[in-house]
């Protein structure tokens, strides 16, 4: 596989795979308020009732899929990206630099920057929490003993245990209350560091440092290093395997503290002057950026802290856990845990993935790095290097998906290349690993070479309560109870990069072709169903492949048993490439009126990936100047929301259910040869049919008849006459092109455009008597 790079929530492509490549979609605002997260209001994650007002319709498992990532840095520049919506990127993006950069030189961000930060993060904080009344019991319990604390407290001068309180810090110990929070960081800062220093046993590895006038540069998509800071009060600043110097310094004059190797940031807040919802904001802005710039954060700790309280927040990928410790002079031990357990040096306990580990460089900078698994299977340990110390795909959000993260290792024996891919799922949802056992020895389908089913649940680290799934349901409890999400971690076969990276006509063709093919065997072999058919879950095949291995089906989280799949008012998938059943599934109201996901949804899907790609490139990396309207009205139809649900129904409708008969060629490129064009169009009159045959069940009013409809689409008979009619047209467009190759000079087929042909007026098709018969387009 290629090298993909970061994405984030405000992209509604759907979940990292084992791909590389672009995608973008603009950032949806939170309804919801801070009164309603503090009533208990704010969103469990269950699925979405699609009444009342606009809202996602994804699988609440797969809510904000995670676009996907740039082109590696080696891509020609004449690259482009694949799936942003046509517009003035550039020029929005030279005035998002500029707002972002414009602040002053003593580190105040500027208003606009804020903003956009406070954006990134909105959907974030539909996931807050409150931690469960007895969360300070599982801070760091084990660390350090009570009799050190004790001692600590006795002998340091900064406490009072006659007056219980800290006389560095609170207002009515001292001759005079604060007169501006600078003088409560320097108290806040003077009381932390001792308690480091004695309590820590860090060795100089960790050290507390004032950051409220230094820039800690933020890392965005498409935005360069910089554009945008944070200068939270206070951070630990912290050396070692996982931590590196912050780029964007390479000449040292900068501060060496960053996001890339800190373990806490902490604000120091007069208690007059608090402010809940920007604290909560402010703390999820630094949270998102530790977890981007340390990729293999498991979750993240930060705390505000007054004269009389601290505001604790952790992190993980099933949300915001918000709670008090009401008054850390009373009960000083938790307050000393907590800095304790932030500044310690076990990786595990900061919340670090250690099984990644990283060696530095003379300059402080990853050098070299390993990854070590252990598979289920056969119980074997396994430590593989990392091609790259930077993964191959992160997400840049927090919550409400799989916090998928993708690395390329190298087998140390075999010297091979293959992807390891990390992800979150929900407790007693399916894991993708079993349905990648199901695709063993499937050509056409992503190979598994081990994974580890188990690795960790957001559950064990304490701090919130969390009900499964079922019980939760039955519960009458109306406080917001998060998920409980296992991480797992599967090492797959590396391949080549997605189809939008086709580098002929006749490689994009046979791709396509190899992974329809593949469809069809996981569909009647592994009796699953891949539900997500989009053009970034299809790779180019390895160099040299045979047939069935020229393209590969992957990113296999979305897949499921055709057992398993119900009846349900909603859609799983990339949106814009949603079956028209599946998109009124996603703006129906009953469950038992929606057909099941099947095959024929996914062969769809595939007509209009087929469809799109022949419209978004005019040749290998190439795009069409101006695009073509109809592809920017495409475009617009990747969000899930129900008003844009309507509207992909209303587009697809236009295009396959009318009575007239579309032209699927009319707006594709010039580079496309007359072959490309002939197989679209009979991949169009077959999507048709299917479609038609869909809706038509559908909308039967006699059930026992649908049901005998259904029953004979689904039947393995019918199933293995589709898909053989499918891969026909592709393996005689194929055939075309050949033969077309063997004729004429290479350098046609290298990509010089040709001149756009009229789009044929007529198209023939077979009927059921085997005549053929013409259809006049509109």
């Amino acid at each position: 596989m290629h090298s993909p790079t970061t994405d984030d929530h405000s992209d509604h492509d759907q979940p990292p795979t084992l791909t590389t490549s672009p995608a973008t979609q603009g950032l949806e605002q939170s309804s919801t308020s801070l009164s309603e997260r503090d009533n208990g209001n704010s969103p469990t994650g269950e699925p979405a009732t699609l009444k009342g007002k606009s809202q996602r319709v994804l699988d609440p498992r797969l809510r904000n899929r995670p676009p996907k990532p740039n082109p590696p840095p080696s891509a020609p520049t004449a690259q482009v990206n694949a799936s942003s919506t046509p517009s003035n990127t550039t020029t929005e993006s030279a005035t998002q630099i500029k707002e972002e950069s414009d602040c002053s030189s003593e580190g105040d961000a500027s208003p606009a920057m804020v903003e956009a930060q406070k954006e990134r993060v909105v959907e974030d904080l539909e996931y807050e929490f409150n931690c469960q009344y007895d969360f300070q019991r599982s801070l760091y319990p084990s660390l350090v003993t009570k009799q050190r604390i004790d001692e600590f407290i006795q002998s340091s001068g900064l406490y009072n245990r006659k007056g219980m309180n800290w006389v560095t810090i609170n207002p009515y110990a001292l001759d005079h209350p604060f007169l501006n929070a600078s003088e409560l960081v320097e108290r806040v800062y003077t009381t932390i560091s001792a308690i480091i220093d004695e309590l820590g046993d860090c060795d100089g590895a960790r050290k507390l440092v004032k950051t409220g006038k230094l820039k800690l540069c933020h890392e965005e998509k498409y935005l360069p290093q910089g554009a945008g800071y944070s200068s939270p009060s206070l951070v630990i600043e912290a050396q070692g395997p996982s931590f590196e110097r912050p780029h964007g310094n390479e000449d040292r004059s900068a501060s060496t503290v960053g996001f890339t190797n800190i373990t806490t940031c902490i604000e120091v807040v007069l208690e007059s002057e608090y402010d809940a919802d920007e604290e909560l904001k402010n703390h999820t802005i630094y949270a998102r950026q530790i977890f981007i710039q340390q990729p293999n954060r498991q979750c993240v700790r930060t705390f505000s802290v007054t004269e009389d309280r601290i505001h604790f927040f952790h992190f993980d990928r099933s949300g915001i856990h918000h709670g008090y410790i009401a008054n850390y002079h009373h009960t000083p031990e938790p307050f000393i845990r907590l800095i304790v357990g932030l500044c310690s040096l076990d990786e595990d306990v900061l919340g670090l993935d250690s099984s990644v580990q990283w060696t530095l460089d003379e300059t402080g900078r990853k050098a070299t790095g390993t990854l070590t698994t252990t598979d289920d299977e056969t119980k074997v340990t396994k430590a593989y290097d990392l091609v790259s110390v930077h993964p191959l795909f992160k997400q840049h959000c927090l919550a409400g998906n799989r916090g998928t993260t993708c690395w390329t290792v190298r087998d140390p024996e075999t010297k091979e290349e293959l992807i390891v891919k990390d992800c979150w799922r929900e407790e007693g949802a399916p894991p993708e690993f079993e349905n990648l056992k199901k695709a063993q020895n499937i050509a056409g389908v992503v190979q598994m070479i081990s994974y580890e089913g188990h690795r960790l649940q957001t559950k064990d680290f304490g701090v919130s309560r969390y009900f499964p799934r079922k019980e939760r349901k039955k519960s009458s409890m109306k406080i917001a109870m998060a998920q409980n999400l296992i991480q797992s971690r599967v090492v797959v076969e590396q391949y080549g990069r997605d189809l939008r990276y086709f580098e002929s006509e006749k490689q994009l063709l046979c791709a396509i072709r190899d992974a329809i093919a593949g469809h069809r065997d996981l569909f009647l072999e592994g009796e699953t169903v891949h539900c997500d058919i989009d053009w970034t879950n299809i790779l180019l095949g390895k160099p040299g492949a045979p047939v069935g291995k020229r393209g590969i089906l992957i990113d296999l989280d979305s897949a499921k048993p055709v057992s398993a799949i119900i009846h349900q008012a909603q859609a799983v998938g990339h949106s814009m490439f949603f079956s028209i059943s599946l998109t009124r599934n996603a703006i129906a109201d009953d469950d038992n009126a929606c057909p099941k996901h099947d095959y024929v949804d996914d062969i769809e899907a595939s007509f209009y990936l087929t469809t799109a790609l022949m419209i978004l490139r005019d040749g290998p990396l190439k795009s069409p100047e101006p695009y073509p309207e109809m592809l920017r009205e495409w475009l617009a139809l990747k969000d899930y929301e129900i008003d844009v649900c309507k509207k992909n129904f209303e587009f697809k409708k236009k295009l396959l259910l009318c009575d007239r008969l579309a032209d699927p060629t009319k707006h594709i490129a010039p580079y496309w040869s007359k072959a490309s064009r002939h197989l679209l169009k009979r991949f169009y009159m077959f999507s048709r049919k299917i479609a038609r045959a869909k809706s038509k069940i559908r909308d039967c009013a006699d059930r026992e008849a649908a049901k005998r409809q259904l029953n004979n689409l689904l039947s393995e008979a019918k199933v293995r006459e589709h898909y053989n009619l499918v891969l026909h047209l592709f393996d005689s467009a194929i055939m075309e092109l050949e033969r077309s190759d063997a004729d004429t000079s290479v350098s046609v087929r290298k990509g010089r455009k040709r001149k756009m042909e009229e789009p044929s007026e007529e198209l023939p098709l077979q009927n059921a008597t085997g005549r053929r018969t013409r259809r006049r387009y509109c």
